[in-house]
């Protein structure tokens, strides 16, 4: 319950692991995914997402190679990402890692027209050659949530 609370704090409204064969190939998916609101410029013009994806990972995603794309939501519009980022092992650790050990990682956001908030939803694989699998869940859960106004003992 502490971990639901602290990622309910930090604005992340939905978390889930999916280990599930994939229809693909059999293999099993190893897939974190985590959804919450960010704030979004008004105009989509000012829109970044690889900005919003580097204040959101840092530095580290900049320096990545990622395909990007923009789509149609529910809620209006859509912005998606899949990478392979490196993941940076910490010194002195002691268990054989390779030098080219990588992730999946894939992100959408969908936001109204006129923006102010939009939901954000990341995915990791511990597989980084599931990342276009995971990416379509991403997208799916992202293109079809809209927000809804919830009126309070209703």
């Amino acid at each position: 319950m502490a971990l639901h609370g602290a990622l309910f704090a930090d604005g992340v409204l939905m978390y889930g692991t999916i280990t599930a064969p994939l229809p693909s190939t059999g293999a099993h998916a190893a897939w974190q995914v985590y959804a919450g609101v960010v704030d979004v410029p008004s105009s989509p013009d000012e829109l970044d997402l690889g900005e919003l994806m580097a204040q959101t990972f840092g530095k580290e995603y900049s320096e990545v190679g990622a395909y990007t794309e923009s789509f149609v939501t529910d809620m209006g519009l859509g912005f998606g990402f899949m990478a392979q980022p490196p993941v940076r092992v910490p010194e002195g650790t002691t268990d054989e890692t390779s030098d080219d050990c990588r992730i999946g990682l894939a992100g959408a956001l969908a936001c109204p027209v006129g923006g102010v908030q939009g939901l954000l939803v990341i995915g990791t694989s511990l597989n980084p050659e599931q990342v276009r699998e995971m990416a379509g869940l991403v997208a799916a859960i992202a293109g079809r949530s809209v927000f809804v106004d919830v009126q309070v003992g209703q």
